[in-house]
């Protein structure tokens, strides 16, 4: 079990800070003018949660509660750290760094890139880049959320089509009209750098498993009105994994494809008042098989196929009362679905078929009030009321239905420099 104020300290995140003060100062040393920006925020998170389930339950984590699907053990205090970078170290080539270290979502460098720009309507970024597939708020530094409600931004299952990787990106800037317009193309690459060598989404391929390849291409489209200040944004991202769990348990291969869709709208309503909805969908597609000739556990099956669809939809109201405080409402609906057939060995027969396995639909609330007080530091307080229904049916049992709610009120005492 990691302890989390140990795994700050974790070693990507250290060579990320010793990489960054290096460049920094470099770009003092040069007599061309520069410019850095830095951002630290760190502090503690305190959360009082009040699920109908119990802790064990297995359905209380589709509640998506500060306890769900926690990369490290979770407490109700914990502590946090965010850094953010961005160095200009010529006219033209720039740094970028994005980290933190939470019990939520580990230790995790989601950028750590230089970006050049050969001309306003023309760059390219290489290193560990940003997908900037969503529009979740970790790196903000005057986020009002302790905890997003959408299921993308805080599940770590979901940060491989929504945080970053090993790549490349080019991107355009024009204009068209009131808009201002960029597109942006990425290749990545999670295995690169042993950044992620067991990344493969929510379907965990079986036994001693190992990842032999995870290549994914992105392609993002954001519009702004400069007049009005209406906001579009469209992200799509494609991942081609495969696993090979060994023997002696298992002699698999896992093929796997995953899409994911994701369309935002944000405008102002008011000068202090700004509505945000978001929609996101995401297939995952699955193939186990096998080798001939092996032979399974068992009550295990040989071979499967599998697939998840998930889809999100989110709405966020932000006021701004006055320049030190911040009151949000959101809501989210989240649903998926999981379909599953299995075969013998060799593939002859369908053993079982369970189109609609298990279907979770979530659905939360949320409210938040942020105060920034002197000299950096800063309160959030949260509510978030979640209720989530969890059905369940295969070929062989009956229909079961599941249904719990829980009320979560958090506490973040922070500080940035």
């Amino acid at each position: 079990m990691k302890n989390p104020v140990a795994a700050i300290f974790a070693p990507r995140l250290w060579l990320s800070i010793l990489f960054l003060l290096f460049m920094a100062g470099y770009a003092k040393a040069d007599a061309v003018e520069k410019a850095s920006e830095w951002s630290f925020q760190t502090g503690f998170d305190n959360w009082r949660l009040s699920p109908s389930t119990g802790a064990d339950d297995p359905s209380t984590p589709n509640l998506l509660q500060a306890n769900a699907f926690t990369k490290w053990h979770y407490e109700n205090s914990s502590p946090f750290v965010i850094i953010t970078n961005n160095t200009q170290l010529t006219r033209d080539i720039s740094f970028s760094l994005k980290a933190r270290s939470d019990q939520q979502m580990g230790s995790r460098v989601d950028d750590l890139s230089l970006q050049w720009e050969i001309s306003p309507k023309l760059g390219f970024r290489a290193g560990v880049v940003d997908y900037k597939t969503s529009w979740c708020r970790t790196y903000e530094t005057d986020s009002p959320w302790m905890r997003e409600i959408d299921g993308l931004c805080v599940t770590p299952q979901y940060r491989d089509v929504t945080g970053g990787a090993p790549g490349a990106q080019a991107y355009t800037n024009s204009e068209l009209g009131d808009y201002r317009i960029q597109t942006l193309i990425g290749l990545y690459n999670p295995l690169w750098l042993n950044y992620a060598p067991l990344e493969f989404g929510n379907l965990v391929p079986p036994g001693n498993y190992a990842i032999t390849s995870n290549k994914k291409i992105g392609f993002n489209l954001n519009a702004i009105n400069t007049y009005s200040g209406l906001e579009f944004k469209f992200s799509y991202i494609r991942a081609n994994q495969s696993a090979y769990s060994a023997p002696p348990d298992w002699s698999m291969t896992s093929q796997q494809k995953q899409d994911m869709y994701y369309v935002g709208m944000s405008f102002p309503i008011a000068s202090n008042l700004k509505l945000t909805l978001t929609q996101s969908y995401r297939t995952l597609n699955q193939t186990a098989r096998t080798d001939q000739g092996f032979s399974c556990l068992p009550q295990t099956y040989c071979n499967y196929n599998a697939e998840i669809k998930y889809r999100s939809k989110v709405a966020e109201v932000i006021y701004q009362y006055d320049a030190k405080n911040q009151i949000g409402a959101s809501y989210s609906n989240a649903n998926i679905r999981l379909g599953q057939y299995f075969y013998d060995n060799p593939i002859t027969t369908l053993l079982e078929s369970d189109p609609d396995n298990y279907h979770i639909s979530t659905r939360l609330a949320g409210l938040t009030w942020r105060h920034d007080w002197s000299k950096g530091v800063f309160t959030i307080l949260e509510y978030i009321h979640s209720n989530a229904l969890f059905a369940y049916s295969s070929q062989f049992d009956s229909p079961q239905l599941f249904y719990s709610f829980g009320n979560a009120v958090g506490f973040r005492l922070g500080y940035k420099f």
